[in-house]
């Protein structure tokens, strides 16, 4: 729960407009199968959940994608190809040579989606 309300207290000491979350979905064909995600309690659909509830009572919009929609548009190649991410040796760098992790890009991906496909920028 301290946790929980660790990212409740982040999300309300920036000024945001909106929220964009990655989506939860259990795929059976995957490696995260129901089988193997079974007696889990599933903490991150929960923190999904205490995210969108917070985020209404604050009258803040929230958009979910989901992984798929923007894995594939927004692939590594196409990042570096458009000027929204370098590559040096094996790692990653935005413009500004700010090294980015894996899920740094991750999120980074679905922020460039909301912009181009959501918020019409």
């Amino acid at each position: 729960m301290d946790y929980f309300g660790k990212v409740l207290k982040a999300i309300d000491e920036y000024e945001l407009d909106a929220v964009v979350l990655e989506g939860y979905r259990l795929y059976n064909h995957k490696g995260m199968s129901a089988k193997t995600q079974s007696n889990s309690i599933l903490e991150t659909p929960q923190l999904i959940g205490v995210i969108r509830y917070h985020c209404h009572l604050k009258e803040l919009p929230v958009t979910v994608q989901y992984a798929v929609q923007v894995k594939n548009r927004w692939s590594d190649d196409v990042l570096i190809k458009s000027g929204n991410l370098i590559k040096k040796k094996n790692r990653y760098y935005l413009p500004n040579d700010l090294l980015i992790t894996n899920h740094e890009r991750d999120a980074y991906r679905h922020l460039l989606h909301y912009l181009k496909y959501t918020n019409g920028e």
